[in-house]
């Protein structure tokens, strides 16, 4: 065992060294410090990696990788079974529906998908990023998409903020998606709970947020988005209000912007079960 959420296996040949746990973050980052244990990665400039090993982005899917003789494989364990919701009537979507999850549809045809899965592992064009001010990809899902999009992700951003200067709360910049996918990814500040004295100021900035990320899109010609649970991590905004101000935000852009809308699909993606669930049941009011 290596942490109390971790543990490995070797193999009776002692070639692959597996590592199990239920948290996706912690899988990696220990994975990583096995790497350079075993020689197979080396630090460069600023710790970043000079060379990268690819990973299986699917959250629920047991993945493999090698390099050399060596194999390094990495699974979690499954997740609970996310709640399903089927709706009639409408076209074909540009990106695949989830296999399980919520599908919600505005009263002016926007597509709401909420399921659990890993924002890595997706059909929509683009992603939305919970960035930091100084697009310092170094925690939560923004370190996960920086580490799968490769080095160069993160000099894009180095670069965009030496240009631009630091990205104030409820601002979004866009970049290019590295090695991901996407056709770009757009980077989105959300409030920190514990700086605000006025919460109510906090939460209604964290819904300005999530609709400055839909602007982009649709700046950008986006047809369809994913997005995670914005704020609710390490920046502290509790689960509900992130869900009702995530809904609120939805429904104010699609009556604003309506059916001439590029934008078609917005998705929810967690991890997180339990997160997923109060989406839904925030959305279930649409």
């Amino acid at each position: 065992m290596i942490s109390p959420e971790i543990f490995s296996f070797r193999s009776k040949d002692a070639k692959t060294l597996t590592l199990k746990g239920n948290q996706y973050e912690k899988l990696q980052m220990a994975k990583t410090k096995c790497e350079f244990i075993l020689g197979m990665k080396q630090k460069g400039r600023g710790g970043r990696r000079d060379r990268v090993i690819s990973t299986d982005p699917s959250y629920k899917k047991e993945g493999n990788e090698q390099m050399g003789n060596k194999s390094f494989s990495q699974s979690t364990t499954p997740s609970r079974s996310s709640f399903s919701q089927s709706f009639s009537g409408g076209s074909s979507s540009p990106s695949s529906p989830p296999q399980r999850g919520a599908i919600f549809r505005t009263s002016e045809d926007l597509l709401i998908h909420v399921y659990e899965g890993h924002i890595l592992n997706l059909k929509v064009d683009c992603i939305i990023n919970a960035a930091n001010e100084t697009l310092s990809h170094g925690e939560g899902v923004a370190d996960v998409i920086s580490r799968a999009a490769g080095y160069g992700f993160q000099q894009e951003s180095d670069d965009y903020i030496q240009r631009n200067g630091q990205l104030n709360v409820t601002e979004c910049c866009t970049t290019s998606a590295g090695s991901l996918p996407y056709q770009c990814v757009i980077h989105a500040v959300g409030p920190r709970w514990y700086t605000y004295t006025d919460k109510r100021k906090c939460a209604n900035d964290l819904e300005e947020t999530v609709k400055n990320c839909f602007k982009v899109a649709e700046k950008r010609k986006m047809t369809s988005v994913a997005m995670p649970a914005f704020s609710s991590g390490i920046f502290g905004v509790p689960r509900e209000v992130c869900c009702m101000k995530s809904r609120k935000a939805v429904q104010d852009f699609s009556r604003k912007n309506g059916t001439k809308s590029c934008l078609k699909e917005i998705h929810f993606v967690d991890k997180d079960a339990g997160i997923i669930s109060m989406i839904q049941k925030e959305f279930s009011q649409i």
